[in-house]
């Protein structure tokens, strides 16, 4: 192909055939997931012609002959990549017996990825995306920590379920005993911890303590003094629940002044779709439930923040919690075994170029009481702090998400054969004060 000729003509974007099946809506969120840049096609858009179309259903294939400068690059989705196993595991109707390890919708997106670049590079032209992260970072972590107690007692049994020395065990019951110290209230020491390593956490809060309760205003201004989030970790019936729901919101807005933009719910209950369709109701941005409580890793299949999707995709964004404490300890993985686990959930995301969101609850982060708890946690935020993270509140990444859907890329050849990348942003008052910068990331068709 000429492009000297065609520049003017060829849009350096995606067609794509969408229908009112639910296949169609998780072929839309893979598109979004990689950055491509898409427009959909009716049949009352004229005949502008595209590198490749898109399409999830065969009937279509003729509207798809009409709008693409080869027929060979027609990409129908089914062929290319798994796209009900997509589905399935983004409307969250997938259980596993086993951890989820592996991101297999990623590992599904990357091959459309791959055959959308082909056919660019077959018709001689570039290929352009967004970039995953701010400042073209390779990953994002975010830190979460569900504060369901505000005081613990060293006498517990998920203190010894590891396995305790006999020195140490005697030492933690002589506190126990002769102590008022609360072990449960470390809230101080985990914001400065986080400091250190230049990290800001969310905090879900619930909205009763049965004791302590005194403390919850204290520690709720003591994470708005450090600039960290709070979100609403949610009671055990208001999954199903919008008035439930909507009094806690409104009680933990008062209490912290602050506006509540996201949720994990007590125990990770969840019914999905009703849960997210609640939240999206309640104003809520995003949701941070969807994981189990006795597996680690990607119960929707995917490392990268998603729009659920019911027969379209929900307006709510989930974060994919991949790893939680409680489940390790539940689960007797203590010391070297508890740090490996981690350490395999931070590779995969970081191979993906995923986000690493994990759950740290208040009261084990403790030298005392689960010491290798906190140091795995500690080497966690060293670990992340030094690397080519993106870090950031759940908030920030949910608002990023959004951010980077609604900006579009508008690329044009220049002179040379290069291409020129015009970024058009959402409007600046929806993220004012984000200062997000998107970057265009683009391929030429030798690079393929």
């Amino acid at each position: 192909m000429n492009i000297e000729t065609k520049s003017e003509e060829i849009p350096l974007s995606v067609g794509l055939i969408k229908d009112q099946s639910p296949l169609s809506a998780a072929l839309e969120e893979m598109l979004s997931h990689m950055g491509v840049q898409y427009e959909l096609i009716d049949g009352n858009d004229g005949e502008r012609k595209y590198p490749a179309v898109i399409s999830s259903l065969e009937n279509r294939r003729e509207a798809a002959r009409r709008r693409v400068l080869d027929e060979d690059n027609i990409i129908m989705a089914h062929d290319v990549c798994d796209l009900q196993l997509v589905y399935s595991h983004l409307s969250g109707s997938i259980n596993h017996d086993k951890d989820p390890n592996e991101p297999v919708v990623n590992i599904e997106e990357q091959k459309l990825l791959d055959s959308i670049r082909f056919s660019f590079a077959k018709n001689g032209l570039p290929f352009v995306r967004k970039s995953l992260w701010p400042e073209n970072k390779n990953f994002c972590f975010v830190m979460t920590h569900d504060v369901d107690w505000l005081s613990y007692r060293p006498i517990h049994r998920a203190v010894y379920r590891g396995g305790t020395g006999i020195q140490r065990s005697l030492s933690l019951i002589t506190r126990g005993l002769l102590s008022n110290k609360n072990y449960g209230w470390n809230i101080p020491e985990i914001l400065e911890l986080e400091k250190r390593y230049g990290i800001k956490s969310t905090f879900f809060f619930r909205t009763l303590y049965d004791s302590c309760a005194h403390l919850f205003p204290e520690s709720v201004e003591l994470v708005k003094q450090a600039g960290c989030e709070i979100g609403l970790h949610a009671s055990f019936n208001s999954h199903t629940s919008k008035s439930s729901m909507k009094l806690q919101l409104e009680y933990l807005h008062k209490i912290s002044g602050q506006s509540i933009k996201g949720i994990r719910h007590h125990i990770l209950k969840i019914r999905v779709p009703d849960t997210w369709k609640i939240e999206a109701e309640e104003g809520l941005s995003y949701d941070a439930t969807f994981s189990y409580n006795r597996l680690f890793g990607f119960r929707a299949g995917c490392c990268y923040p998603y729009h659920p999707i019911e027969l379209d995709r929900l307006p709510i964004i989930e974060l994919p919690t991949s790893f939680m404490d409680w489940t390790a300890l539940h689960r007797k993985m203590r010391g070297e075994v508890f740090s490996n686990k981690l350490k395999i959930g931070l590779d995969v995301v970081s191979q993906y170029k995923g986000v690493m969101v994990v759950n740290f609850h208040n009261t084990y982060i403790n030298r005392y009481t689960f010491d290798d708890v906190y140091f795995a946690y500690e080497d966690l935020l060293k670990k992340a702090s030094g690397g080519n993270a993106w870090i950031a509140t759940a908030s920030e990444c949910a608002d990023w998400w959004r951010f980077r859907e609604e900006a579009k890329l508008n690329p044009t050849f220049v002179e040379n054969d290069s291409v020129k990348v015009d970024i058009l942003e959402p409007p600046a008052e929806i993220y004012a004060g984000k200062n997000y910068k998107l970057r265009a990331m683009t391929y030429g068709p030798k690079s393929y």
